[in-house]
């Protein structure tokens, strides 16, 4: 999930934290950001993890969870 109040975006790139609100992980990206990305949503973030605290991400893309009643 993406933590509420850390979207960062600059020219060049977007830095966001993804936690599971047990552990946090800065992730940079550059590219285009999908539509339904958002603080507080789910994402899914696909590339290297730079040390144990940084990740960097060449591709992400928004993760909707529903659930069926």
């Amino acid at each position: 999930m993406v933590k509420k109040n850390s979207i960062s975006i600059n020219k060049k790139e977007i830095k966001f934290i993804v936690t599971d609100f047990k552990n946090e992980i800065v992730v940079s990206y550059t590219g285009t950001v999908p539509n339904l990305f958002l603080e507080g949503k789910g994402v899914v973030a696909e590339g290297k993890l730079q040390d144990k605290n940084f990740f960097i991400a060449d591709r992400i893309r928004s993760e909707e969870h529903t659930s069926e009643l």
